[in-house]
Parts: structure tokens; C-alpha cells; sequence
């Protein structure tokens, strides 16, 4: 409804005076549109909001039909995954800030889309921007989707919030494929089957799933088919349970992750739950800030490392700071095919308060050291402030390729190679015992 100024005046936003008989001035003449049409906008929201019949007796109906919530709230008539209402009024298009209060009458089962009026299809998003999860939008709840301009995205739900972690049921898998994988696709498939369901494309779109989920006691397990990708950050586990990134465990070097100005893997957060890394060729060149370059970097997170290929880094080759973890799988091995010559160059670097590596009880890695030489900037294994290595192979190949010295132990730190003695781990070089440092 548009201003209606009053009669016979052509200024559109002429304001309306009041008649004064002692002076002579007369009074504006009010046009019938001035009178009928907010009463008739009035009505319309009354009748709009349905829950009233518009009445004189009481004047307080367009508040409550205001209070009612009405005009923004209707039931789904779509399908799972494609959600659809009619609202009262047509909004008429889509426009930021439109809020759509929506009862769910099918579970929605990945990605989705809200149809309101007709006017299209429009993505629904978690609060956060990222994609719904199977669960997200139950059966039976209320939900608030609000339109940014381009897609809805979940403010508030009466069941889990959309963006919350999803509590899983069973071990749960997602599927990495860098030649046919999109990184659009869920995930859920190791091929791509119709629609979004199929694989991601990159690592770090896989690592972005990770928080949606508690575990809930289960396992989460990323496959990664053979080839060669961009290196990836993953953060907390939500939940107790185990994520495992998984590659080709029989032949790591068919599935490369070549960290380029970056770590190949970093994983951070806090969480006690562990992510397990195995079938992979990791290596790390160039320089990021705050990056140690490393194949393998645990910062306050619990990894364990199983059978991988270790190539060419800059920092240590595996690098635990920040009260962060690393251990081995049993009976894994690792292939050593690169050297860590610089400043901060080690096979295993530890530090910080908290910071360890702890050997699998059921036995340590097997060693094979593929390049003579080998070398080391600083030691084959550092240990410094206050933090724990506790590394003991299970077996050592071409100890005698590894040049630098054996290993590094300063500032409260310490090194247990459980009495292995001072020539235990491999190099050409005595092992360093600096200040407030043990080696036993």
C-alpha cells in the first residue's frame, strides 16, 4: 500500500491539516483510498494469518494475528530432500532476510532444497554455509531456514541444529577420488551414482566432514583412491570413536600427498579421539607461516601413523607440538625416501609440554630408509621443552644410509629408546644431550 495524500493535492507526500474555522483555513479532504486501503491491509493480515475472523469486537486482532507467527510458518508438502510450502501471503520472489518457519515431514537423507510458492528450487545449508548431512532435517521438527540471498540456511531447529554434530548410529564412510570425484557431491559413494551422491575430489573437502559428526563410539573411515593430491587440515573429533584417512596401504606411493608451501597432513583441535593415516607418499617442501612443513603434523591431536611412503620435508618428517600426539600402528612400516636437511630437519620432531610420541604396545614401526644418504639437519629423532619421544622400531633397513646426528634431547624434554644405548636409532653423528634433557 502506497502513502494517499490528501484530495486534490499533487505533492505525493503532502501531509494532511486540520481545518481551522477562526482563520479560515479548511481542513484536507481525505480520499477514499486513504480510508479503505489500511483497513484493507489490516484485514488482509488478519485473514492472512487465518486464525481469525476479522470482527470489531475486538480490536486487538492484528496483533495477534502478528503474535500468531502465522504469516512466516507453513507444513512441508514436498518430498525428502525436496522440501516445498506455500506461504500466506505469496512472498512474490526470494529476497534476503525472508525467513521460512517449516514443520518437516520427511528426514531428509543429504543435500536439499526448499521450494517456496512456486517461485524455484534453493539450496538448504547448515547456519555455518556447509552442506546438510543425512539426518539434518527430521520428520516431525520445526526448523527456521533463512534466505542470505542465494540459499536457506538453518538459524534454529527443534531437533538437532543444523550445523551441530550428527550423532552416528554405525561406522560411517566417505570416498575421495581426484578423477572423478566433485567436491559438490556427498561423499558417500566411491562412485558417482546420480545427483550430488558421489565422491569428493579433494582431501580437504573429506576433512571438512569430519566435525559435522559426534562418533558416538563409531568409526569414520575416508578412502582415498590412487593419485596425487593437494595437502589438507583436519580438525576436532567430535565424540569418542576413531576417523581413519585411508589410502592404498598395500602401495603408498600410488596415492601422493605432496604438500607444497604446506604440510601434507595437519591435525589439530583437542580432541583425545584419533584420526589414523596409512597407504599414503607424504612429503613437504616450501614455507607457510606457522606450518613446520612436515609430512605428518600432530598440534594438540591424537594421530596415528600406520604404513606410509615419507618423502622430502623441510621440518620434521613427523612432528608433534602444542601437547599433540603421535603414535604407530602395529607392524606398520614406513619407507623413508627423503631427506629433512634444513634447520629443522628430523625424522621424528617433539615439542612443547604434552607433546609426545608413544609406541604402540603391540610393537613399534619397521624402518626402510630407501636414499643414501639420508641426512638430517638437526637429529634423526628431536625431543625438546618439556616433551616425551618414546619411538622403538621393530625393525631397521639401511640404517647405515642415514647421515646427521642420532638424536636431540633438550630443555626437560626426553628420549626413551627403552636402554636401546646411544648408537639405537640411526646416523653418523653422536646424539646431543642439551640442557635439562635425557636420553635412556
Amino acid at each position: 500500500m502506497q502513502y494517499n495524500q490528501p484530495f486534490g493535492v499533487s505533492d505525493p507526500d503532502a501531509p494532511y491539516i486540520n481545518g481551522n474555522p477562526s482563520t479560515g483555513t479548511s481542513g484536507s479532504i481525505p480520499p477514499a483510498a486513504s480510508i479503505e486501503y489500511p483497513q484493507r491491509e489490516i484485514v488482509n493480515v488478519i485473514n492472512d494469518a487465518g486464525k481469525a475472523t476479522p470482527a470489531n469486537a475486538d480490536l486487538h486482532q492484528l496483533a495477534k494475528a502478528i503474535q500468531s507467527g502465522q504469516l512466516n510458518f507453513d507444513i512441508d508438502t514436498g518430498t525428502a530432500n525436496a522440501y516445498a510450502c506455500n506461504m500466506t501471503p505469496n512472498p512474490g520472489s526470494y529476497f534476503e532476510g525472508l525467513y521460512v518457519i517449516l514443520k518437516i515431514l520427511n528426514t531428509n537423507t543429504g543435500a536439499s532444497v526448499l521450494n517456496v510458492n512456486s517461485l524455484g528450487n534453493k539450496n538448504i545449508v547448515r547456519s555455518d554455509n556447509s552442506a546438510l548431512v543425512a539426518g539434518d532435517l527430521t520428520a516431525g521438527i520445526y526448523v527456521c531456514l533463512f534466505y542470505d540471498g542465494t540459499k536457506f540456511r538453518t538459524v534454529w531447529s527443534t531437533g538437532t541444529v543444523a550445523g551441530a554434530p550428527v550423532f552416528l548410529t554405525a561406522t560411517k564412510d566417505l570416498y575421495v577420488n581426484g578423477t572423478i570425484g566433485n567436491d559438490t557431491y556427498d561423499g558417500t559413494s566411491a562412485t558417482f551414482v546420480s545427483g550430488v551422491k558421489g565422491p569428493f575430489a579433494t582431501i580437504q573437502r573429506a576433512a571438512n566432514e569430519v566435525p559435522k559428526f559426534n562418533l558416538n563410539g563409531f568409526t569414520l573411515t575416508i578412502h582415498v583412491a590412487d593419485g596425487t593430491y593437494v595437502g589438507a587440515d583436519f580438525g576436532a573429533i567430535n565424540g569418542a570413536g576413531q576417523v581413519n584417512l585411508t589410502g592404498n596401504v598395500a602401495t603408498p606411493a600410488n596415492c601422493g600427498i605432496p604438500g607444497s608451501n604446506r604440510s601434507a597432513l595437519v591435525f589439530s583441535g583437542g580432541s583425545t579421539s584419533p584420526y589414523q593415516v596409512q597407504g599414503f607418499a607424504l612429503s613437504a617442501t616450501g614455507s607457510r607461516v606457522g606450518d613446520p612443513i612436515s609430512a605428518v603434523v600432530s598440534s594438540n591431536a591424537n594421530v596415528v601413523v600406520g604404513t606410509n611412503t615419507i618423502g622430502a620435508t623441510v621440518g620434521g618428517q613427523l612432528y608433534a607440538s602444542n601437547g599433540g600426539t603421535l603414535s604407530n600402528i602395529a607392524g606398520c612400516t614406513w619407507t623413508i625416501n627423503g631427506s629433512a636437511p634444513g634447520a629443522a630437519g628430523a625424522l621424528l620432531w617433539v615439542t612443547g609440554s604434552g607433546s609426545q610420541f608413544l609406541v604402540n604396545a603391540g610393537g613399534g614401526p619397521g624402518l626402510v630408509f630407501v636414499n643414501n644418504p639420508t641426512t638430517y639437519g638437526v637429529a634423526t629423532v628431536v625431543s625438546t621443552s618439556l616433551s616425551l619421544s618414546f619411538l622403538i622400531y621393530s625393525g631397521i633397513t639401511n640404517a647405515a644410509f642415514v647421515a646427521g646426528s642420532r638424536y636431540n634431547v633438550s630443555l626437560n624434554a626426553v628420549i626413551q629408546t627403552n636402554g636401546g644405548g646411544a648408537t639405537y636409532y640411526p646416523g653418523n653423528a653422536v646424539g646431543v644431550v642439551g640442557s635439562g634433557g635425557t636420553y635412556a
